[in-house]
């Protein structure tokens, strides 16, 4: 689970879009970024939320193209209280 400040541009520009990005062990990835409008931080109440759920601690990363990529199924983390580790 990381958090990231935005996505850059063509040009290498960051621009702010604040969002939590979540890698399932099945190699899917879910950003709440993706979703509402540009914001320069992340929603407390969301972020306590799914640190509370998930059991994970919070990474940081500029963007979602700096998250190393996760290998489906080959995830080191215990799991969570979601059913399943991200």
């Amino acid at each position: 689970m990381t958090r990231i400040e935005g996505f850059r541009d063509r040009d290498g520009k960051l621009h702010p879009r604040a969002g939590i990005v979540l890698d399932f062990a099945d190699g899917r990835r879910w950003s709440s970024a993706d979703i509402g409008d540009f914001r320069k931080s992340v929603d407390p109440v969301l972020s306590a939320y799914l640190i509370e759920r998930t059991g994970l601690p919070l990474e940081q990363a500029e963007t979602e193209m700096d998250i190393p990529k996760t290998n489906g199924g080959t995830s080191k983390s215990p799991g969570n209280k979601l059913g399943k580790a991200p």
